[in-house]
């Protein structure tokens, strides 16, 4: 009997261990939720601090570009004033290089104005002594008529021999005295 008095014990503790729950269990199993809560939070506090770390370096990155950026812009700064230094010299040099040009041009024109005047002087010369040869080839010739139309026609031929006399020396003068020449044949001619 005593076999089956184990029997029914063994029986009877089974269906008791089956059927109740020790209360140990109850308080791992709460345990583990608490444990598996707190791993969540700290896997989603980890998660919010590693995006405000993110933040921070993107920010950190932007600062470090704008001090790049100041600092180029500092740099390109130098660089134009050093052009616009070169510029303010280059353009002095060319204002003093178009003084000086326009310092020739104006000696070159008052060269060209003299140089044109005295063509001009020379070709009243050349025209008074022109005049002066046809003149005495018309008297010589006996064309008095003549000869008094080409005394009208050139009315400031005695000032074209004055000038004309200015530039003889004295020796060219007592050779042949245009001047003079002129008076004479004008005196003859009734024309003073």
């Amino acid at each position: 009997m005593s076999r089956r008095i184990d029997k029914d014990e063994a029986a009877h503790l089974q269906y008791e261990t089956e059927h109740t729950e020790p209360p140990k269990s109850r308080s791992v199993i709460v345990y583990m939720v608490i444990l598996v809560a707190a791993a969540f939070l700290l896997l989603l506090l980890a998660y919010f601090m590693q995006l405000r770390t993110a933040d921070t370096v993107e920010g950190l990155h932007q600062s470090v570009n704008s001090f790049q950026t100041i600092d180029q812009l500092v740099e390109d700064n130098r660089l134009l004033q050093e052009e616009v230094d070169r510029l303010k010299t280059e353009n002095a040099e060319l204002s003093d290089k178009l003084a000086q040009r326009e310092e020739t041009l104006r000696n070159t024109e008052e060269a060209l104005s003299a140089a044109t005047s005295d063509s001009r002087d020379s070709e009243r010369r050349a025209d008074a002594l022109a005049t002066l040869h046809q003149l005495r080839v018309l008297y010589n010739g006996k064309q008095y008529k003549d000869a008094l139309a080409l005394l009208k026609k050139h009315p400031d031929m005695e000032a074209d021999l004055t000038l004309v006399n200015s530039e003889m020396s004295d020796e060219e003068l007592k050779i042949y005295d245009p001047l003079a020449a002129y008076q004479r044949i004008a005196k003859l001619l009734g024309v003073e």
